[in-house]
């Protein structure tokens, strides 16, 4: 399995990129760093073949690390950043809904200025209000007359990084559209296949929406025929998200391989005779077709590509072997877009696929069964099992969770799968005839009857006790550490080497031990911390058992969650405390015997404390109450959050004459106080 492991070092060049920054001026003299390597690797071929291939694979990863600063945004002279004069013509070429705003995802074609036009190349997420944007549709030409910023850095600490995610979609800038601030040109032109794409993907949109009335079973039908999970509901994917069952709603290998069986069983039973040259040929365009309706992600190419590998080895008389073939697809997923590497949905994607490729046979054969039920169930569980060996620390890692019935529901929703992918595409193709408008129905019912019992099936494996394990938290080294273990062992065992078995038993007591120092040591730490946040307000205290919050209105229970979990869950503490609370003063709280005060308002200018201030945390500026209490009280630190421009001044001048330190979470980030 060469190409699997050119792969892997690729992917490894890739991954390194992250820790080591290149300037544009340096990029020409990276490219000749693989030209000498290959150069060495050629001339050591002779007089040792191990050093030849080391360098060879140490060649691979250098392209890799190349290849990913060519695609950086800050070494190409046409991206539209490097000249914000004039206005930027971009085509929309992703639209999102929200409840307020959507997102427009555009590409970046031409910068207007003055008299003449310039050609330009790089991504932008439009924000606009979702009153406006209905005039707005994909593959608009719009004229975008607004300053145009680089997407912020999310500084507060295990918090979702949205600025890394949308640079790994080749996104790193943003603006707001609002009225008289952007133009509608009018449609791109689109070339017929594309067309003919967008008229198939249409039809099966029109089809499912006219003749399914349930909103759940019409946006699951979307999710697994067109890979569109706009309309899930949160409740919807939480449920599939806990049964592990969560794959069947993303575009992936399965379904992939769903169509490509319907695809040869539909002509297996044709009435005349096809060569296989002509059958693999219908199959591919079959299966590519798919791949262009659902938006090419990254599971359906790799699956594709494989599957393609598989149909044309014979015809080039070559044996096909699953790791090469993983390999290549890989590489070419990467060639186009080495960021992809960073995507969770690359990730899933490759790591399951190897892992059921490793470890499904040697399963599969621990149970042999006389019955062909009891031989298909356990072959279903085989397969889930298999996937989440490699799948499990990532799962963890990315979502803190782990669905301990993912075996069942692998049982369940593979063959559902199939029959819910089949029926759908049964459904539009009904739909294109009004003679089989009968039909129509009747699979349309059927449909809604399915997916009706479906839903219930994940309700009930959702209700069993310890469905989930939740609240889990590994970090980076521990991630590699357990992926280490792993390899360790199936190269152990599939060897018969004891020394690598040996080797991670000693890995694992090292991850023990270093979990449990991780444990002690934030267990001894009590902390105090006020985010960073646009227009809102959250402060939250740790004391090493449990943590206690403090925060705005506008802050919802899922923002809170998606924020600030995993900085929770890294202090190995999932449990609130009750908050104490004076109203009179506005909020307080005393740790290790220092006193925080949070917006306090007019009746605290009537007490003086006989200790010092250790915090005085401000959203809010309050002329009558604010220099009077820093004039009349000792306070060692000031915090300010959201403060505006004019009232931030006015403090500043006040902590300079009474020399109180300020610090501003819009200037400097966020605020970490340790108070032992």
């Amino acid at each position: 399995m060469p190409l699997f492991k050119i792969a892997i070092s690729f992917c490894l060049g890739i991954f390194l990129s992250k820790y080591f920054s290149t300037q544009s001026h340096h990029v020409e003299w990276l490219i000749l760093l693989p030209v000498g390597i290959f150069l060495l690797a050629v001339t050591s071929n002779g007089k040792s073949k191990t050093i030849a291939n080391v360098l060879l694979y140490i060649l691979y990863m250098t392209l890799g690390f190349t290849l990913i600063h060519a695609h950086n945004i800050h070494n190409r002279k046409d991206h539209f950043s490097l000249d914000s004069n004039g206005t930027l013509i971009a085509l929309v070429k992703e639209k999102k809904s929200g409840t307020t705003k959507d997102q427009l995802i555009c590409k970046a074609k031409y910068r207007i200025n003055h008299l003449y036009a310039v050609k330009v190349k790089g991504n932008i997420i439009c924000y606009i209000d979702t009153s406006l944007s209905t005039s707005i549709a994909e593959g608009d030409i719009i004229n975008i007359n607004n300053p145009i910023y680089p997407i912020n850095e999310n500084r507060n600490p295990h918090s979702f990084d949205y600025k890394s995610y949308l640079s790994h979609k080749g996104i790193y800038h943003s603006t707001h559209l609002s009225e008289g601030n952007y133009t509608i040109f009018g449609k791109s032109k689109v070339n017929w296949p594309f067309a003919l794409i967008n008229n198939i993907r249409s039809h099966i949109e029109d089809s499912i929406n006219k003749n399914i009335s349930q909103p759940d079973n019409k946006a699951i039908l979307k999710a697994m025929l067109l890979g569109d999970k706009t309309e899930l509901d949160d409740d919807t994917k939480e449920s599939f998200s806990e049964t592990g069952a969560i794959h069947i709603l993303a575009v992936s290998g399965l379904h992939v391989g769903i169509i490509s069986g319907i695809l040869i069983w539909l002509l297996s039973i044709l009435p005349f005779y096809l060569s296989h040259g002509i059958r693999y040929m219908i199959i591919l365009t079959g299966i590519w077709i798919y791949v262009l309706i659902t938006g090419m992600g990254a599971p359906t190419i790799r699956a594709a590509a494989m599957f393609s590998l598989y149909l044309i080895a014979p015809i080039i008389y070559r044996k096909s072997n699953a790791y090469n073939s993983l390999g290549i697809a890989a590489l070419i997923i990467l060639l186009f877009d080495p960021h992809q590497l960073f995507t969770i949905s690359f990730q899933f994607s490759f790591l399951a696929l190897t892992s059921i490729i490793t470890y499904y046979t040697p399963i599969e054969k621990l149970l042999i069964s006389p019955y062909p039920l009891v031989r298909y169930i356990w072959k279903l569980v085989a397969l889930s099992i298999s996937a989440q060996i490699l799948l499990f620390p990532l799962i963890i890692y990315y979502f803190n969770q782990f669905p301990t019935y993912f075996w069942v529901s692998g049982i369940l929703a593979i063959p559902a799968a199939t029959i819910i992918v089949g029926a759908g595409l049964l459904l539009s193709f009904f739909a294109i005839f009004a003679v089989f408008n009968s039909l129509k129905d009747c699979v349309s019912q059927f449909v809604e009857f399915f997916l009706d019992k479906f839903l219930l099936s994940m309700d009930f494996i959702r209700s069993l006790p310890f469905h989930i394990m939740d609240n889990l938290w590994i970090t980076d080294l521990e991630l590699g550490l357990i992926y280490a273990i792993i390899i360790l062992l199936t190269l152990g065992f599939k060897g018969g080497a004891k020394q690598l078995i040996f080797a991670a038993a000693i890995t694992g007591l090292f991850v023990t031990g270093y979990r449990h120092f991780n444990i002690r040591k934030e267990k001894s730490k009590s902390e105090l911390i006020v985010y960073d946040m646009y227009n809102k307000v959250f402060i939250e205290k740790y004391n090493g058992q449990c943590y206690q919050t403090v925060y705005s209105k506008n802050i919802s229970v899922k923002l809170e969650e998606r924020n600030f979990k995993k900085l929770r869950l890294s202090k190995y503490s999932t449990t609130s405390c009750d908050i104490p609370l004076i109203p009179e003063w506005g909020h307080y709280t005393i740790m290790d015997n220092q006193l925080a005060l949070i917006n306090p308002n007019e009746k605290i200018t009537d007490y003086k404390f006989k200790k010092d201030i250790s915090l005085l945390i401000l959203s809010e500026y309050r002329e009558d109450v604010i220099p009077r209490l820093i004039e009349e009280n000792s306070i060692n630190q000031i915090v300010i959050t959201n403060l505006g421009y004019r009232d931030t001044k006015e403090l500043e001048k006040i902590c300079v004459q009474q020399e109180v330190p300020l610090f501003n979470t819009k200037e400097s980030g966020p605020f970490i106080k340790q108070f032992r």
